[in-house]
């Protein structure tokens, strides 16, 4: 299992914290029971000139579904704001 921060909701001093992930990574997991076995490693990088290519069934371009922008159906829609995407399905 993979942790992540979703950071749509927080503020612009949160997300440039770099600390801030880390320190949440390291004391939230023992909160909802799973054993750490490794540090948090924490990535951060931007790219100028990203493109993103999906392989999925599903699209996931809603732009809200059920009532939020940030559900597991709007993925694709989100970063479609951000950068391009490329789109292939039907396996």
């Amino acid at each position: 299992m993979h942790l992540i921060i979703d950071g749509y909701s927080n503020s612009k001093e949160i997300l440039q914290d770099e600390q801030f992930p880390a320190n949440w990574l390291e004391n939230y997991p023992p909160k909802i029971n799973i054993t750490k076995i490794s540090p948090p490693y924490v990535v951060r990088e931007v790219f100028a000139r990203l493109s993103v290519l999906q392989l999925d069934t599903h699209a996931d371009l809603h732009d809200e579904y059920p009532g939020t922008k940030y559900s597991h159906a709007c993925v694709m829609r989100r970063i479609y704001e951000l950068c391009p995407i490329i789109q292939v399905g039907g396996f």
